[in-house]
This record gives structure tokens, C-alpha cells and sequence, in this order.
């Protein structure tokens, strides 16, 4: 008897996944698509799927962390970015949820959906501003509401942002990170990246939480990136050959060992790691 082809497994496993969850069954429709990343861990779709179930849940941060694997995947799907925005909205982080929404309809202008998103989002924030002016007595329940200014345009440029933001931004998601806290940390980093998309630092170390979760490809593909924005690096592609030798890959894991001996010949780790492989 044949196997079946992974790809139809895939669709298999999508599509029961998504009849669960059309009909309200989460838990059932999060094993579908927890399978479907076992099969594939860069399928996109099962990303955010499994971000609208975090959402459905409450668990805003959790969804974020998926949503933005998603758009990792598929940097130009207007309708992440919504799904982002929304996520940002639920935690009172509203400066991130417009910035996504800005973003969809930068990649589709017209995604009328977000623009009804985006709208009521700064007309409610208008009217919070001036009943503050006007009642200066009142508190919000969200202090970010005092440092709201206009919404931000999306730019790659790093000087239009405060590099001391970024630098605090990154100080936080390391401090989350060697606690373990691995979840609070990404979610740290994809901050740095959205203000500052060339960050190599950032790139590698969201490459190592995926690695520590057993997400090898999508390890390997922030590992790649931080490669290309600092190529003289040895220690990306010693992790990057370790990534690899923990997929069995003995072939690359030996070229990225002696890739990062070429940069550091005294790179004694890289030494002994390449003996085991």
C-alpha cells in the first residue's frame, strides 16, 4: 500500500482543522493545526490559524508570537497584518495595531475591513485624548494612551526611529530570554525588528528561541538572515551548523562548521562540534 504523499496529508489535517474550528471546536481544531506544523513548520495558514485560536482564547501575547511567524512566512499577506493589528488592539497596544493596520493597507488599499479597523481605532483614541484634556481627574486604564501621537509611517529606516527604544526593546527580550521566558522574548525582538528590520542581532537570536523549541526551519531561516546582514559573523554559522546537525543534516551542518572556523580559527567549540558530526 502506498503512502500518502505529505502534501495531501497537509491538506487532510488543514481542512478537518479548519471544520473544527469553523464550529467552535478549539481545542480540536489547534491539533489539526499543531500536525499540519509537525508536517511543515513554515506552513503559513497554520501559523495564523493557530494565532486566531490564541485570540479566540485570550491569550493576546501567545497570538502575537503566531501571527508573526505567519507574516515571517509571508511578509506581503495583507490580511496578517490585520489579524497582528488586532491582537496589538486586544493588549492595549495600540501604537503596534496601527502600525499593522497601516501596513495591510499599504499591501492592499482596498482592504476595506482595516480601514474600519484603523478608523474607529484613532477615533476612539481621539475622543480618549480630549476627554483627558478636558477632565484631566481621569485616568485610563492604559498609561500608553498618554504617549499616543500620530500613527507612525511604516519605515525601514532606522534613524526614523529612537535607536534607544530599540536598544531598550533588545535589553528586555535578552533579559526574558536567558529566564526562559522564551515567548515574552520574541515578542520583544519582532518589536526590534518592526522598528528596525535590519537588526542581525535580533534575527539570530529569534533563530536560537526557534532552534530551542524544535522549529529547525524556521530556525534556519532567521539564522540565513542574520547571515546576510553580518556575513563576517562566525558564531551564526556555528549555530546555524548546529541546527543542522540536530536535523541530521550532516552535510550542511559540516559546512557551516567550517564556515565559522574560516572567520575563527580559534573558535574551539566549532573545533569539537565538528569532530561529532
Amino acid at each position: 500500500m502506498n503512502a500518502i504523499p505529505v502534501t495531501d496529508r497537509i491538506a487532510r489535517q488543514l481542512d478537518l482543522g479548519i471544520q473544527h474550528h469553523q464550529s467552535g471546536h478549539l481545542h480540536e481544531a489547534e491539533v489539526c493545526y499543531q500536525k499540519v506544523l509537525k508536517l511543515q513548520q513554515t506552513h503559513s495558514e497554520a501559523w495564523h490559524l493557530l494565532g486566531t485560536i490564541a485570540c479566540q482564547q485570550g491569550q493576546y501575547a501567545l497570538a502575537v508570537v503566531r501571527i508573526s511567524r505567519a507574516i515571517e512566512l509571508q511578509p506581503n499577506k495583507a490580511l496578517l497584518y490585520c489579524a497582528l493589528g488586532n491582537a496589538y488592539q486586544e493588549q492595549g497596544q495600540f501604537q503596534q495595531a496601527i502600525e499593522c493596520y497601516q501596513k495591510a493597507i499599504q499591501l492592499e488599499p482596498d482592504y476595506h475591513a482595516v480601514h474600519i479597523y484603523l478608523e474607529t481605532l484613532l477615533e476612539v483614541l481621539k475622543r480618549l485624548k480630549e476627554s483627558r484634556q478636558t477632565e484631566p481627574h481621569l485616568q485610563t486604564e492604559n498609561a500608553e494612551f498618554s504617549e499616543l501621537q500620530q500613527p507612525l509611517e511604516i519605515d525601514s529606516n532606522p534613524s526614523a526611529t529612537d535607536t534607544k527604544a530599540i536598544k531598550k526593546q533588545f535589553a528586555t527580550g535578552l533579559k526574558l530570554q536567558k529566564a526562559g521566558q522564551l515567548q515574552e522574548a520574541e515578542i520583544c525582538y519582532q518589536q526590534v525588528l518592526r522598528w528596525q528590520p535590519n537588526h542581525a542581532e535580533a534575527w539570530y537570536l529569534m533563530g536560537t528561541i526557534a532552534a530551542q523549541q524544535g522549529l529547525s526551519a524556521i530556525a534556519i531561516k532567521r539564522l540565513n538572515r542574520a547571515i546576510e546582514l553580518q556575513p563576517e559573523k562566525a558564531i551564526l554559522y556555528y549555530t546555524l551548523a548546529k541546527v543542522y546537525q540536530q536535523e541530521g543534516n550532516s552535510k550542511k551542518s559540516i559546512e557551516y562548521y567550517q564556515k565559522s572556523l574560516q572567520l575563527n580559527p580559534n573558535f574551539a567549540e566549532a573545533y569539537n562540534s565538528l569532530g561529532n558530526v
